[in-house]
């Protein structure tokens, strides 16, 4: 199961870094149990993995490392992983923040836009999806109404229309995830 992080936040750092291999992206974590305002991006790959591959794996990490947002590199010690720890950039801290409370629809005008188009690329053969996170970021009315047909109430205008991310979910920890510092 993909976390919220990687519709709403991913597609910012994809933006900032272009980053490369978004199938072999496992899941993201907005919080982690090394400290405050990490994001964390984690990459399975197969002990088989074509050059093509690899060579795109060597892309990223040094797309990563120049980007001056790396905290860490850890590796999985048993399930083929690699997680990058990043700072998060000072031009998607309030989107960033807002996610954290689930308020959606506060993100800037331009990392909605940069959302949507990156979900309606990377998503395109889920189009229901791609409008349902379109309308929680853009607090869409008929979305409000189409939901509050579905639960059987009325939801008001002042509340978003998704939950805030679960923070049990959404926290990369090394423990549970046996992951370890890469030593380069």
């Amino acid at each position: 199961m993909n976390n919220k992080s990687k519709t709403y936040i991913y597609p910012l750092f994809h933006k900032e870094l272009r980053l490369l291999l978004f199938n072999n992206l496992h899941n993201t974590y907005l919080y982690n149990d090394q400290g405050e305002n990490l994001f964390t991006l984690v990459y399975r790959f197969e002990e088989e993995a074509n050059k093509k591959i690899v060579g795109e794996f060597f892309k990223l990490n040094k797309l990563i490392e120049n980007s001056g947002l790396i905290s860490d590199i850890l590796e999985s010690s048993i399930k083929n992983k690699i997680a990058y720890v990043l700072n998060i950039p000072k031009e998607i801290e309030t989107s960033f923040n807002f996610f954290k409370e689930g308020l959606y629809s506060r993100f800037p005008e331009k990392d909605k836009y940069i959302i949507t188009k990156f979900n309606q690329t990377y998503y395109s053969a889920f189009p229901k999806e791609v409008y349902n996170i379109t309308s929680i970021l853009f607090n869409n009315p008929e979305y409000r109404e189409e939901l509050s047909k579905e639960f059987g109430y009325r939801i008001p205008d002042s509340v978003e229309l998704s939950s805030k991310p679960n923070e049990e979910l959404e926290t990369f920890s090394l423990e549970v995830l046996n992951f370890e510092p890469l030593i380069i």
